[in-house]
């Protein structure tokens, strides 16, 4: 991870970047850099799942050899319930 949490003498806490060398947040409390984190969060996990939709809307493997058809799916329920 290029960002590292620090710790201020005042008990709130700095982002340090190794991207840039300096600071990027400063004089944070921890809600702020759990919601400032938790939005990085939510953006790059539905950045992949909107990668993963335009492929599968593009005909592409996007589990490569693990991909299955919604009838693939049903079959293998199925049969474990058999």
């Amino acid at each position: 991870m290029p960002d590292q949490i620090i710790k201020q003498p005042d008990g709130k806490f700095a982002v340090w970047s190794t991207v840039v060398d300096d600071f990027t947040i400063l004089g944070a409390t921890v809600d702020e850099l759990a919601e400032y984190y938790g939005r990085k969060a939510y953006a790059a996990a539905t950045g992949s799942v909107r990668d993963v939709i335009r492929e599968l809307d593009n005909n592409e493997k996007p589990y490569y050899q693990f991909i299955m058809t919604w009838e693939e799916a049903n079959e293998l329920r199925d049969s474990r319930r058999e």
